[in-house]
């Protein structure tokens, strides 16, 4: 098992993220270590969060939730458990994973649940697009995607 994220002051780094860290993204500096990586779009209070990460400790993961509410109970919710291998983020999903995210880097990518924006004329807000899944499989270091994101977007 791993210590703590360590900054270059020694001093463990802290579970929320600057947007500004995420420039020139790059994992084994994000996290002070070269572990496999998980991403979960739209953590909510991230119960799935934190049962993961706190059941592999050999992985890192990094939560992005829009929410501010939510968002900071997260933050909040890892400090008091103490994880170590959490980073959360209060970004766009499809943007992260459209241009932040490196490619072939993620091990495994976490939907559940997403905003399903059921009027026609919301559609284009829903994260479950093609440019997104394409851009996800990219980004994903397997190159699988779920049947059930394909079998979605036969669907619309």
């Amino acid at each position: 098992m791993g210590g703590p994220i360590l900054g270059e002051t020694g001093s463990r780094r802290a579970v929320a993220v600057e947007l500004a860290e995420l420039e020139s993204l790059r994992w084994g500096s994000f996290f002070g270590n070269d572990r496999p990586v998980e991403l979960e779009i739209g953590t909510g209070k991230a119960g799935f969060l934190l049962r993961r990460a706190r059941a592999h400790p050999d992985r890192n993961f990094l939560g992005i939730e829009w929410a501010n509410k939510y968002y900071r109970y997260a933050v909040d919710r890892m400090e008091r458990w103490k994880v170590v291998n959490v980073r959360l983020c209060r970004i766009d999903a499809a943007h992260f994973v459209r241009v932040v995210c490196p490619r072939n880097s993620l091990t495994a990518l976490h939907v559940y649940h997403p905003d399903p924006w059921p009027k026609k004329r919301h559609h284009k807000r829903r994260l479950f697009q093609k440019p997104f899944v394409d851009a996800a499989q990219m980004r994903h270091a397997v190159r699988q995607i779920s049947q059930f994101v394909s079998k979605q977007l036969k669907a619309h």
